[in-house]
Formats: C-alpha cells, structure tokens, sequence
C-alpha cells in the first residue's frame, strides 16, 4: 500500500485510521543498569501506550529518558522486564520502529530524497519507480517537494530535521521514536516543527513517544505527558492533556499545565540536589573568599 493511500495527502482529506490499529506498546518492569553493581539508569518501569497516542516524556537531566528510548527502540536490552509493542517482543531495532535523533544523521554525500530512501533501498523494497514514488510523498508529508535534490549543505537546520522525520516514516513504523528531535533548532524554527509535527500526527496516526527537556513543547504535542523520576529513573507521574490539535500555546489551558508540568520537574530536581549536595560542596571553602577568579578558576 502506497504511502498517499495511507494517508491521503494529496487529495487534503483526513486519514482513516490504521486497519490493524498498530503500535500498542508496553513496557513491563523494565529496569537497566550499564555496569554491574552501578545504580540502574532505569528502574521498574511501568508504560503502556495506546496505538496512535502521543506521549512525551520529560524529566531532569539524568532520569533516563533517552535510555528508556533506546530500550524501546531495540538498540539497548532490559536487564530484566519485558518490553512488547502490538504483542511481539522487543529485542532488536526493527523497521516496525523508527528513530528521530537530536542530530539529524543525514548522509552529507546523499541528495535529501536519497537520504529519504536509504532506508527503502537497503529493506530490498520493490522497485526503483516504487521506491522514488514512496520518498516523493514521505517528502510530500513534510512540505519538502522541491527539495529533493539538494545535497545536507544545502538545508536549513528546520529542513534537516524534516528530511529525518520523512527518513522515519517513509518506512511506515508501527511506533516513532523522537529523541530531542528540535533541541538544536532555534525558537522561531521549533514553533514551526511543532505545527507541522502536529499536522502529520493528525494525518497518519502514528503512535509516537517523544523525549524532551522543554516543558512547553511537551504540553504543546502530547496526548499524555511521563515525568520521570530520577536516579534511578522511574515514573513519577503521568499527566493527561485533554486538548484538541493544533494547539494555541498562548490559551490559559496550555499556561497551566506547563506551571503544573514545571513544577513537578522543580520538585524532582530540588529532590535529587538535596541529596547531591555534599557533591557540590567546594573543598574547604578557602577558594570562596579569593575576590575575583582568574580565568579557569571556580567551579
């Protein structure tokens, strides 16, 4: 099935869900550790997601977020737990799940549209008339038709990220997996990825499960929003947004449930200070009284 017959871009109709309603993921007791005898990055996790849910997952620096994406994405295994998406266990990266990384991972030698279909050719899929009309309308998806043959150099940083995302579902995933995908982008360029993420999701009903520091974009995309607990990393609450899309991000609703999501973070993050705090401490203190540091001095 072509890409346009699943989700009916060019006619401007909204897509019908996905027969088989894919993408139901769930993540039982799912801890990690990377060294024996190490605290876990991960701790007992405990997620299911619905097919076609947006879930963002947010928390301090260190909580696990990324790990937790890598496990999902078959790229890291559990050390115990079980990790299932549509029933089938997770052992290995599969086309089934695809991965947006905070750096785009664009080929520079490769056109956008070869980069596009990279991921096609290496599968085996079909053809070549087949593989180009898929890349055509993946790159149709992200309003980059007349940018197919341009070479990485030769994007913007905001259309970088748009020919990864066209890389992720021209392969049709079950699941989308984001890590950070609009940290490096300036303001001005992430507002506008978050509409046109927003846009897709509507269109094609995927389920994605997408990490970030900024509260603000998690309240702006997420169907339901993790926090997570750090050291170890465990699910510290889970909070519904019961908003429609697209979002106005100025609208009273979405101002309270960013303070609402900020301040669970706060409190997270003042928790795990409290108990750093000796680690912070300078030595003795006799450096403090100095006056002014030289260059390099201080902490």
């Amino acid at each position: 099935m072509s890409l346009l017959n699943i989700f009916n871009l060019h006619n401007g109709q909204p897509a019908a869900p996905p027969p088989a309603q894919r993408g139901h993921v769930v993540m039982q007791s799912v801890t990690k550790a990377f060294a024996r005898g190490t605290a876990p990055a991960v701790q007992d996790i405990n997620l299911t997601v619905k097919p076609g849910e947006f879930v963002v997952v947010v928390g301090p620096s260190g909580c696990g977020k990324s790990t937790l994406l890598n496990l999902l994405a078959g790229m890291l295994h559990p050390d115990s737990g079980s990790i299932t998406l549509d029933g089938q266990p997770v052992r290995a990266p599969g086309p089934d799940r695809a991965v947006v990384f905070q750096d785009h991972a664009l080929f520079p030698w490769l056109t956008a549209a070869e980069n596009v279909g990279f991921g096609l050719k290496m599968s085996g899929a079909r053809g070549d008339g087949e593989r180009a009309d898929r890349v055509a309308e993946a790159l149709a998806m992200v309003h980059l038709s007349h940018s197919g043959d341009k070479l990485v150099h030769e994007l913007s940083g905001g259309m970088k990220q748009r020919v990864a995302i066209a890389r992720a579902l021209v392969m049709d995933p079950a699941v989308l997996l984001m890590d950070e995908p609009f940290a490096a982008l300036d303001a001005q360029t992430r507002t506008l990825m978050h509409a046109q993420l927003q846009e897709l999701w509507v269109q094609t009903h995927k389920t994605i499960i997408f990490v970030t520091h900024s509260v603000g974009e998690a309240v702006r995309l997420a169907d339901r929003i993790v926090v997570l607990h750090a050291m170890p990393g465990r699910v510290r609450k889970t909070i519904n947004v019961d908003l429609s899309h697209p979002r106005d991000f100025d609208s009273k609703d979405i101002s309270e449930l960013v303070q609402q999501v900020r301040r669970e973070i706060e409190d997270e993050v003042n928790r795990v200070n409290s108990q750093m705090a000796e680690f912070w401490k300078p030595e003795g203190g006799a450096d403090m009284d100095r006056g002014t540091l030289g260059v390099g001095d201080g902490i």
